[in-house]
């Protein structure tokens, strides 16, 4: 699982976020830019942030033999300013969780050379009647025009629930809702 898949809970991102902004600040204004291109750059080389479009999606669980007589073709990129979620096949091993992935596909377009794009799960609350976070991933940053995917796992917890794609410059995009069902 690459760094940009990890899942962390909402209120986590945000603190770390909070730290890491307070850190910025007390770095001082004249290292402040370039610690951040160096930052940028590092994570940029160090870390896959985003996997082309061409990749077929595997079966999670599938060894690695089994990926290619398994794999579901991708579909092509999506459109603008929309996110398609797909199910992931579930592996022929009886699992007494209810555990269903799901596999998330946004186009991001890097306009003013950079784009920085965060992923959140959100889950419809009935008892406050909107969408609250329920998973969120890492923000990540692309420098072109890509396809960038995310594979949450919801586990045990029944309920409706719809993917944002958030990217800087830029805007929000939301998938339709779908329900998950034990």
């Amino acid at each position: 699982m690459g760094k940009h898949e990890r899942l962390v809970p909402a209120a986590a991102t945000r603190a770390a976020m909070s730290a890491d902004r307070a850190s910025r600040r007390a770095a001082g204004s004249a290292l402040g830019p370039l610690a951040a291109a160096f930052a940028l750059t590092a994570a940029y080389l160090g870390a896959g942030t985003a996997h082309p479009a061409d990749r077929a999606a595997v079966p999670w669980g599938a060894a690695p033999g089994q990926a290619a007589a398994e794999a579901v073709p991708v579909p092509a990129r999506p459109k603008p300013g929309t996110v398609a979620v797909t199910a992931v096949p579930r592996s022929r091993a009886a699992d007494s969780l209810c555990r269903r992935t799901y596999h998330a596909r946004g186009l991001v377009t890097a306009t003013g050379g950079i784009a920085v794009y965060h992923w959140r799960l959100l889950r419809w609350s009935p008892a406050a009647k909107r969408w609250r976070p329920y998973l969120a991933a890492p923000p990540a940053f692309t420098v072109d025009t890509r396809t960038v995917h995310w594979r949450p796992q919801i586990v045990a917890n029944p309920g409706w629930y719809r993917v944002e794609l958030r990217v800087r410059p830029g805007g929000t995009a939301y998938s339709k809702g779908f329900r998950v069902t034990c």
